[in-house]
């Protein structure tokens, strides 16, 4: 019965899919904080975990809406549908379950006016963005907008906000200099990153979009949305180096990882360029984000703790990552 309700949250709903590509970014946010402001490990360890718990129930509960709104469009384009066998009432329970699984964790977070508030504006997008009358993510604009926001800027700002709270309630450590940066280029990576993805996301389902009647940007200005998505790539980029930068000297670590990155890439694929716009960004950026990212400040951790050697394994264990990779082709005959 359990084995058969994980299936259906992370394979038919596919929250296996925010937990491989999304989930190991936003979750270095934190480990960020937590290494500026030396947050001590138990206390780390627990917050982390809340934060996974968290995590997977607003994943959760935007797909069970997002997919619950999208029957009959997916119907129309004959895509699958998670919610389309279950009877409202069983869907209204899904739903009330992950919504309960996302808020339970803030019971024990420490929390500001602000990050409540960012916390209830994440779940009411997800239902302006699926439902009518809004059904925003119809709009052409305002779509990618709330999209960007919900997938990309409101949890990694939430995340970065919630643990300067930990570390202000328990260890007294003011926003400073560096928080205001990190905060602002973080920001600034995650709108680019995030309008880039959903660009792409929406030029792969063009012709199932226009099948089924739906508008998004990309069906309504393509020549635009290829331009805009090239802009995109350019500011991602430029938000990625300002926001490493202001990392201090973790920017070191991350700078040898991703150079580590560009020779896998090159051993594994024989060149560094693969053509495509799209091929280009999975590959040489969204590779890096959720294999590389977060081991360069886990590895700081351990550095200044011992303990935090858990922390790195259990990341290691949960995700793909550049190790378990090695390991795998270590263990290869």
């Amino acid at each position: 019965m359990i084995a058969n309700y994980i299936h259906f949250v992370f394979n038919k709903l596919r929250v296996n899919d925010a937990w491989r590509y999304k989930v190991p970014v936003l979750i270095t946010v934190p480990y960020w904080v937590i290494y500026h402001y030396q947050t001590p490990f138990l206390p780390a360890l627990f917050f982390i975990a809340l934060s996974f718990t968290t995590i997977i129930g607003i994943a959760a509960y935007a797909y069970t809406l997002n997919d619950w709104s999208d029957i009959e469009k997916d119907a129309a384009a004959g895509k699958p549908n998670a919610m389309a066998a279950l009877s409202n009432s069983n869907r209204v329970i899904l739903l009330a379950a992950f919504f309960a699984l996302a808020v339970t964790p803030w019971f024990f977070f420490p929390y500001t006016p602000l990050t409540i508030g960012l916390l209830i504006l994440e779940l009411v997008l997800f239902a302006l963005y699926s439902f009518p009358p809004f059904r925003l993510k119809e709009k052409p604009i305002l779509g990618i907008l709330t999209d960007t926001s919900y997938a990309h800027v409101l949890p990694c700002l939430l995340a970065a906000l919630t643990f300067q709270a930990i570390a202000h309630k328990y260890y007294h450590q003011k926003i400073d200099f560096f928080f205001l940066s990190f905060g602002t280029f973080l920001c600034f990576w995650q709108v680019s990153l995030g309008i880039r993805n959903i660009l792409l996301h929406q030029q792969q389902d063009y012709y199932n979009d226009l099948q089924s009647g739906t508008v998004t940007f990309a069906t309504s200005y393509p020549k635009i949305a290829n331009g805009t998505l090239k802009l995109m790539l350019v500011a991602e980029v430029i938000g990625f180096i300002t926001l490493t930068d202001s990392l201090g000297k973790l920017m070191i670590g991350i700078g040898i990882t991703f150079a580590l990155h560009l020779a896998t890439v090159y051993v594994n694929n024989k060149q560094l360029h693969f053509g495509t716009l799209r091929q280009n960004a999975y590959i040489l950026l969204d590779d890096f984000y959720y294999k590389w990212l977060a081991l360069p400040v886990l590895v700081y951790l351990c550095i200044s703790d011992i303990r935090f050697v858990v922390l790195l394994a259990l990341h290691i264990l949960l995700f793909d990552n550049a190790i378990k990779d090695a390991l795998k082709r270590i263990a290869k005959p």
